[in-house]
């Protein structure tokens, strides 16, 4: 049996099955004409207004996949997706401090742009293709987790429009350890161990910490026996090392299952030329695990 995880724009499922199971390189020549020095110069005095597009660079990775009816423990993906210049950011979903028991992640209603067929990403010792697909935004294969560089500087170009943005965003880095650890079990026999207090305050911790993303915790609570999603706790804090959770988050039945999403966010942007706006990217580091409430 398998259900839906709640305020998760991925479905996830919640199994109860405990059984174990067993390049191209680009060329530049120097050149004496040096107008294109005068037309960047230009273009940095022009004014970047409002937002025309986002790049998301996530790494999830999930403790247990078998347990919430997912088949990848590591998945590594870039997309993107641009339109008509807008106002406001495509994150202010990604919240302040606090606690809530609803999450919702929002989108910009705006007119696709059309970049070309792809565009390129680019780091040390790496790149990769995003292919526009058919509902108008850019997606890249399943990229090797080997292949991710933690801190490092990308660069983004446009082929169609012959524009090439250096150190458009830096990647980000993950855990060193979360606890309770046991939120990270990666038998079905043994997840699902009981390691919340219900109806009292509860702390979950990981390092290293003091970066400037920000943290998000989302538990999903399904009740134990017919597997029904009855609640969810959203909280939003900054990567001090911990975020305790008061006891009002947690006033569900004891033994109810849970689905824990530890989430680090950074969002930031890069000035894009061609119409003289600007591209988000939002780096997203995730962990998956499971609990029960004691």
């Amino acid at each position: 049996m398998y259900l839906l995880l709640l305020g998760c724009t991925q479905e996830v499922f919640l199994n109860k099955s405990y059984e174990a199971t067993d390049s191209s390189e680009e060329i530049y020549k120097e050149s004496e004409d040096t107008s294109y020095l005068e037309e960047s110069e230009t273009q940095n005095q022009i004014e970047h207004n409002g937002y025309s597009g986002e790049i998301i660079y996530s790494l999830r990775q999930v403790s247990c996949p078998e347990c919430i009816g997912e088949t990848m423990e590591i998945s590594v993906l870039l997309s993107a997706s641009f339109y008509e210049p807008v106002s406001d950011s495509n994150f202010d979903w990604i919240g302040d401090s606090g606690c809530s028991n609803n999450f919702y992640e929002t989108s910009i209603s705006s007119n696709s742009l059309n970049l070309g067929n792809s565009i390129d990403v680019s780091w040390q010792g790496g790149s990769s293709s995003l292919f526009l697909s058919s509902d108008q935004n850019y997606y890249s294969g399943q990229i090797p987790e080997a292949y991710y560089k933690r801190n490092e500087s990308h660069s983004v170009r446009f082929d169609d429009l012959a524009e090439n943005y250096e150190d458009a965003f830096t990647s980000i880095s993950g855990f060193d350890y979360i606890e309770p650890y046991t939120m990270l079990w990666v038998d079905p026999s043994y997840a699902f161990e009981p390691n919340f207090n219900s109806n009292s305050s509860n702390t979950i911790s990981w390092g290293p910490s003091g970066s400037e993303v920000t943290f998000q915790i989302l538990i999903t609570f399904y009740d134990y026996y017919s597997l029904q999603p009855i609640g969810l706790t959203n909280c939003f804090g900054p990567d001090i090392g911990y975020i305790t959770i008061p006891s009002n988050y947690f006033s569900y039945p004891s033994s109810s299952y849970m689905v824990i999403q530890i989430i680090k966010h950074d969002v930031s942007s890069f000035q894009f030329d061609y119409n003289f706006s600007n591209i988000e990217t939002h780096m997203r580091w995730e962990v998956v695990g499971t609990g029960m409430l004691r």
